[in-house]
């Protein structure tokens, strides 16, 4: 059974950081990208999810910058700034 995350979408400018960790990025079918979140307490990859920008803007956005600065050679949002 996947985690019901529903309050962490909604409430998008609380700090993710101690609730989420990201392993990667992509761009989806619609050329969207997403960053691909592990979610501490759920270590499964089938409980991963793949989340977009948006969720990390506010506190989030220095997790997003270290991720890229750590791998510089992933895809990256066009609005991220380093």
């Amino acid at each position: 059974m996947r985690p019901d995350f529903t309050r962490l979408h909604l409430h998008r400018r609380c700090t993710l950081q101690p609730w989420c960790h990201i392993m990667g990025s992509s761009y989806d079918q619609d050329s969207n990208m997403k960053y691909l979140t592990k979610w501490v307490g759920f270590p499964e990859e089938e409980n991963w999810t793949e989340e977009p920008l948006e969720h990390f803007l506010g506190s989030g956005e220095g997790m997003i910058r270290a991720f890229h600065r750590k791998h510089p050679n992933v895809a990256k949002d066009p609005r991220v700034r380093l």
